[in-house]
């Protein structure tokens, strides 16, 4: 869950370095603010673990809906794997 943070971190310092070297940002502690990092990093952890949760409850439908499916297949394929009855008639043993 760090990757998108590592990939980004360079770029966000550089922007907030550059806005404070152009004095168009506030402060080296609004740039340096690691109680908003971690805050923000918390969340995502959190978005990203209820997602996880997510995913495992939809894997599990489409398990059980697989599971469903494979029993119905193989019902309908009993049904057709029964001997066939034989007849007989006048004309010979006929198969039905």
């Amino acid at each position: 869950f760090m990757l998108p943070f590592v990939d980004e971190f360079h770029r966000f310092i550089r922007k907030e370095l550059q806005m404070l070297y152009e004095g168009e940002g506030d402060s080296f502690t609004d740039v340096f603010d690691l109680t908003a990092v971690r805050r923000s990093l918390q969340q995502h952890k959190m978005e990203l673990t209820n997602e996880c949760i997510a995913n495992k409850a939809l894997q599990e439908k489409f398990r059980l809906c697989s599971r469903m499916m494979k029993d119905k297949q193989e019902d309908e394929d009993s049904v057709f794997d029964r001997p066939t009855r034989r007849y007989s008639s006048t004309y010979g043993d006929k198969a039905r």
